[in-house]
């Protein structure tokens, strides 16, 4: 892969100070079943796992997305708001605030990183 290829040659093993960021690589976001999946998410995480493996990292970091299940953003939320339901967005306070399918909510399958995503002890998680 192209992409890879070019990833780890800009990657310094020896460098004195190197961070991996891996961003919301979660069930809903990259399995096909998933709430907000996105098409052919699942061909990135073998190249992840690679490019954790490939490099000497000081530190790897997961992130997760993750969202109490009423949460401001989900338009289930105001299911009961026909605007919002027709617009996909919701006043909240002085902005407008774009909906989104319900995702990631806490403790749910959903949430979860995906499961062929190699996880390191190492790794730090941060929601």
């Amino acid at each position: 892969n192209p992409g890879l290829e070019t990833a780890m040659a800009l990657c310094t093993p020896n460098a004195k100070r190197a961070a991996l960021i891996v961003v919301d690589v979660q069930v809903d976001f990259v399995d096909e079943k998933g709430s907000m999946a996105t098409k052919d998410a699942t061909t990135i995480v073998p190249l992840i796992n690679k490019l954790k493996t490939g490099v000497k990292w000081t530190v790897v970091v997961l992130t997760k997305d993750s969202h109490p299940k009423d949460h401001v953003s989900f338009l289930e939320t105001h299911a009961d708001d026909p605007v919002a339901r027709e617009t996909g967005v919701k006043k909240v306070g002085a902005r407008l605030q774009k909906l989104w399918p319900t995702h990631c909510v806490k403790e749910s399958e959903g949430e979860k990183l995906y499961p062929e995503l190699k996880v390191n002890p190492s790794d730090v998680i941060v929601k």
